[in-house]
């Protein structure tokens, strides 16, 4: 997957290329990624990348493992960046 940011530290924009494929150079590679959503941004581990064509519109779809499940109590560091 093509993703294009502008970057934090140069204020630039960067095009970089996210990997999702069980054989990349013989290794498992999946890249993880930062989902955000109305409520909180979240960590998410991409599994599978797709496209589904509906009428003649082409839809990028992509399979995710979130990581937002509690991990249980928060220390009070964790609180205190709101993590």
């Amino acid at each position: 997957m093509k993703v294009s940011y502008e970057s934090l530290v140069t204020w630039k924009y960067k095009t970089d290329y996210l990997h999702c494929s069980s054989n990349f150079h013989g290794q498992a590679r999946y890249d993880f990624v930062i989902i955000k959503t109305a409520e909180k941004p979240f960590f998410a581990q991409l599994l599978f990348l797709f496209t589904c064509t509906v009428d003649t519109t082409l839809h990028p779809l992509a399979l995710i493992l979130p990581f937002d499940a509690p991990t249980g109590v928060p220390t009070a560091l964790s609180q205190s960046l709101q993590l």
